[in-house]
Parts: structure tokens; C-alpha cells; sequence
């Protein structure tokens, strides 16, 4: 599993991640990301304005 799971508030973090050995813990299944502490559909995350999540 990746250190720097996406989420619904930072998307490319798997991507722009400076760790690159494995960690233990759970990961979304594809199509899912984090939102808070559950795995959700991609298209049910809010969005930031002003550095506020909605």
C-alpha cells in the first residue's frame, strides 16, 4: 500500500508521494478514494474553495 493514498482532498497525492517503500494499513478499492476516514466514489467528494473542504 502507498504512504500517500489518494483522497477526495488531494487527489494527486499518490503521485507527487516522496515515499516510495510500502506501509501497512488499508487502501480504496479502484474508483474509490478517502474522504475523511471512509473510501468513497470519486464523484461524491466535495470540493475546496478558500481552503475550505465542502
Amino acid at each position: 500500500m502507498t504512504p500517500c493514498p489518494a483522497s477526495c482532498a488531494d487527489l494527486a497525492a499518490p503521485n507527487e508521494c516522496e515515499q516510495t517503500q510500502c506501509v501497512e494499513g488499508c487502501q480504496c478499492r479502484a474508483g474509490f478514494v478517502l474522504s475523511d476516514q471512509d473510501c468513497v466514489p470519486y464523484s461524491q467528494c466535495g470540493c475546496t474553495y478558500l481552503n475550505r473542504y465542502y
